[in-house]
C-alpha cells in the first residue's frame, strides 16, 4: 500500500509520519488481496492522507482534521 501524506497549516514530524503510517496500516486487513481480486496486489494501492490545522482563532487548544481516500483498483474507492 502506497501513502502520500500532505500537510496544511502543520508541519510533518517523523512521529506524524510514523503514527499515520501505523494507522493506515491497520486498514490493510479490510482489504482482501489475498483473493485475487485487486490486480498488481497490495502495491497497486493508493492511500492518499490529507492533516491540517484548521484555524488559529479558537482561544483555546488546537482544531486538527484529518482525510483518508484509499483508491482499490477495480472501482473501489474508500473515503
Amino acid at each position: 500500500m502506497n501513502i502520500n501524506i500532505k500537510s496544511k497549516n502543520l508541519d510533518l514530524t517523523d512521529s506524524v509520519y510514523t503514527y499515520i503510517d501505523r494507522k493506515i496500516g491497520e486498514l490493510d486487513k479490510f482489504i482482501n488481496v489475498e483473493a485475487g481480486e485487486i490486480k498488481g496486489g497490495r502495491d497497486a494501492i493508493e492511500t492518499f492522507v490529507e492533516v491540517a490545522r484548521e484555524s488559529y482563532h479558537h482561544k483555546k487548544g488546537d482544531v486538527f482534521r484529518a482525510e483518508v481516500q484509499i483508491v482499490v483498483p477495480g472501482a473501489h474507492t474508500i473515503r
